[in-house]
C-alpha cells in the first residue's frame, strides 16, 4: 500500500477550466458553427471530479504520467480543420486540453509527454524513473488534522539533477470515533509498512529445513523481544503475551503465505525492569529467494514491532547435496514460546539470542542433506571462528562418514546429517566473531555463518 505505483494516461487532454473561468467554446470543423464544448453544470462537474482525481492521487502516492496521442499540434489541427493559423488564446479547446495534460503530471508528481510525434523516449523515461527511487519520511511541526493540503518542496545539493515529488500531502481529517483496533489489524498494518515499524526492539533469526515427501521447507523463527516487566508483576506472576504474524514474498514482491500465532510467557513475581524473551513461530515455504516480513504486537503495552529478513531456502529434495539454516540453542536460555511449535523440526529450542558470557553455553546445529537416487557420498565440514580483526581463533575439520546420513521417515531418497557444534565460549576473549561452517560433499561447497558476541 505504502509503495511506489504509476498510472500511464493515454489521453488527448480534457478542455475543462480549472480556474472556474466557464464554459469553454470554440468552432468546430464539420459544419463551422459556434458550440459549447460543455454545459456550465458539466463543465463544473467535471472540474471538481479532477480535482478530487488528483488529492486522491497524491493521498495514494500515485503519480499520473499522461501521453498525448495526438502529437505535435494534433488536437488542435483537428479542431481547427488543420488551421494552424487559429490563434491559441486562453480558452481555446486545444489550449485547455493541453493544461489539463499538464496538470494531472504536476500535480501528482509525474510528467507529461506532449508536444511530440516520437514517444518512444517519453515512455522510456517513464520506465527508467519509476525503476528505483527515494522513500522519505518527515515529521510535520504543525500537527494539526484538518484535511488541509500542505505543500512539499524536496531539494537535492547536486547540479542537473531533475526531482520529481508529491507537491503536497493532505493531512488526516478528524472523523467520527472508531471502533477499537484489534491485534491483528495492527499486524497488518505494520506489515504493510514499506519501512520497518520501531515500536518493540525486535531480533529475529530464521533457518529452512527439509520436510520429507514434500517439495515445501519449514522455516523455524526466532523473534527477540524486550518489553517493560508490568507493574503488576510486583504482587504475583504475569503473563505477557505477543501475537505474531509472518509474511513471506518472493524478490518481485508477490505473497507466498501468511502465518499468524500467539506466544504467551510467564514473568515471575518480583521481576523488575525489562523482561527478554523469545517468540517462536514457523511457516512452509517452497524453495526460493524470499523477504520475510515478521510483527509482533505486544498486548501489555498496545505496541506493534517490525523486522525483515532475508532467506534463500535450497531445493532440499531435488538438489545433490544442500545445507538447512543453522540454528543456535543456549544455556540458560531465555524464557520462550511456544515451546512445542518447532518439535519434531530441531532437537533444540531456536534462539534468536547472540550476545553470550564465557560461562554461557551456546550450541550451534544445522542438517546436511543428500539426494540418494545419485547415491551417497561421505561429507566434510570445515569450523573456523574468526575475530573481529579477522584473526583465526579457532579452525578444526569433521568427517561426516556415508553412516551418518540416515533416510528420513518415509523418503528414502532424501538422507541428512545431523551437525552439532559446541560454541566454544569459555576459550574465547570478550568482542565479536563470525563462527563459519564450510560443507563440502562431493563437489557441493556450501557454507553458513552465525556472528555472535562475548561479553
Amino acid at each position: 500500500p505504502h509503495s511506489r505505483k504509476t498510472l500511464i494516461w493515454i489521453t488527448p487532454g480534457i478542455p475543462i477550466d480549472l480556474e472556474g473561468v466557464g464554459p469553454v467554446k470554440a468552432t468546430t470543423p464539420r459544419d463551422g458553427t459556434e458550440k459549447t464544448m460543455m454545459t456550465g453544470d458539466i463543465h463544473l462537474r467535471l472540474s471538481d471530479l479532477t480535482k478530487k482525481v488528483f488529492e486522491t492521487a497524491r493521498r495514494a502516492n500515485v503519480p499520473i504520467y499522461p501521453i498525448d496521442p495526438c502529437g505535435l499540434f494534433g488536437l488542435k489541427l483537428y479542431v481547427t480543420g488543420g488551421h494552424m493559423e487559429a490563434p491559441d488564446l486562453p480558452n481555446a479547446p486545444w489550449v485547455r486540453a493541453m493544461s489539463n495534460i499538464v496538470s494531472s503530471a504536476t500535480n501528482t508528481g509525474g510528467h507529461a509527454i506532449i508536444n511530440t510525434n516520437d514517444l518512444a523516449p517519453g515512455i522510456e523515461s517513464i520506465f527508467e524513473e519509476n525503476s528505483s527511487y527515494y522513500l522519505i519520511g518527515y515529521v510535520p511541526s504543525n500537527a494539526k488534522s484538518d484535511g488541509s493540503l500542505r505543500r512539499l518542496e524536496v531539494k537535492v545539493n547536486r547540479k542537473d539533477v531533475v526531482v520529481r515529488t508529491n507537491s503536497g500531502n493532505y493531512t488526516a481529517k478528524a472523523g467520527p470515533s472508531q471502533p477499537p483496533r484489534t491485534p491483528n489489524a495492527d499486524l497488518s498494518d505494520a506489515l504493510a509498512s514499506p519501512i520497518p515499524v520501531r515500536g518493540v526492539p525486535l531480533k529475529a533469526t530464521v533457518a529452512a529445513y527439509a520436510i520429507p515427501n514434500s517439495r515445501n521447507a519449514v522455516v523455524s523463527i526466532a523473534l527477540g523481544i524486550r518489553e517493560p516487566v508490568p507493574s503488576a508483576a510486583a504482587n504475583g506472576r504475569v503473563t505477557l503475551t505477543t501475537h505474531l504474524k509472518a509474511s513471506a514474498f518472493t524478490n518481485e514482491g508477490e505473497p507466498r503465505g501468511t502465518l499468524s500465532n500467539t506466544a504467551r510467557v510467564v514473568v515471575r513475581e518480583g521481576a523488575q525492569g525489562d523482561a527478554d524473551y523469545e517468540a517462536l513461530s514457523r511457516i512452509d515455504l517452497p524453495p526460493g529467494r524470499y523477504r520475510l516480513r515478521l510483527a509482533a504486537h505486544l498486548e501489555s503495552i498496545g505496541t506493534t514491532g517490525t523486522v525483515v529478513v532475508d532467506l534463500v531456502i535450497p531445493d532440499f529434495n531435488g538438489d545433490r547435496a544442500s545445507l538447512s539454516g543453522v540454528v543456535v540453542g543456549a544455556e540458560p536460555g531465555r524464557p520462550s514460546a511456544p515451546r512445542d511449535l518447532l518439535t519434531g523440526v530441531v532437537p533444540l529450542i531456536p534462539t534468536a539470542q547472540r550476545t553470550f558470557r564465557q560461562s554461557d553455553q551456546a550450541t550451534a546445529l544445522f542438517y546436511l542433506y543428500q539426494n540418494g537416487k545419485q547415491g551417497i557420498a561421505r561429507g566434510k565440514v570445515m569450523v573456523r571462528v574468526v575475530d573481529e580483526h579477522n584473526e583465526a581463533r579457532v579452525t578444526e575439520s569433521r568427517d561426516v562418514g556415508i553412516d551418518r546420513f540416515v533416510s528420513a521417515a518415509g523418503n528414502r531418497a532424501l538422507r541428512s546429517a545431523e551437525f552439532e557444534y559446541r560454541i566454544p565460549l569459555d576459550r574465547l576473549t570478550i568482542g565479536r566473531y563470525l563462527l563459519t561452517f564450510e560443507a563440502t560433499i562431493a563437489k557441493s561447497v556450501m557454507r553458513r555463518d552465525v556472528e555472535f558476541e562475548i561479553r
